[in-house]
Order: C-alpha cells, then structure tokens, then sequence
C-alpha cells in the first residue's frame, strides 16, 4: 500500500507520468510459501519518466524483516539532496 503513496506524490511534485518501466519479484515470498500456492510479489522496481522532463526511479519491498527504511534521494545537475 506504501506504493500508491509514493507514485501519487511523485505525480503531485513532478506531474503527470508519461512512461512507466517496471519489474517484479517474489524473492522473499517463494523461499516460505507453502507447497502448491502462488507466492505474492514483493519488490519492485520501477522507473517513471514524466512529462516536464524529470525522471526518477524506486525500489519497493514489503518483506524486508527488521528493515524500516523511507528515504527519498533527489539527484540534480548541481548535487543531491536526501530527505
């Protein structure tokens, strides 16, 4: 659910997505599903390139035991910022 929060304030600060590039896994998930069943998606990566020109990327995991880490890293021509 943190993945919808994330691309509607990608869209709100950068504006609207024109191409959208992603990928999934189960890395996490298909090491303890049981027998039989279809492991759900746990990460994603992604790169959204939006109509202003801006560009950025992220990586979504939601089995990451004792990981609890947001952070946003905006690159520019004249540094980067880490919020």
């Amino acid at each position: 659910m943190f993945g919808t929060h994330l691309y509607y304030m990608a869209e709100w600060l950068l504006g609207p997505a024109v191409r959208v590039f992603a990928s999934a896994g189960k890395p996490v998930c298909e090491s303890f599903a049981p027998g039989g069943s279809q492991p759900a998606e746990d990460l994603l990566n992604c790169v959204i390139h939006h109509q202003n020109g801006a560009v950025w990327s992220a990586t979504i995991g939601n089995a990451n035991p004792g990981l609890n880490v947001h952070r946003w890293i905006a690159v520019f021509d004249w540094g980067h910022a880490i919020l």
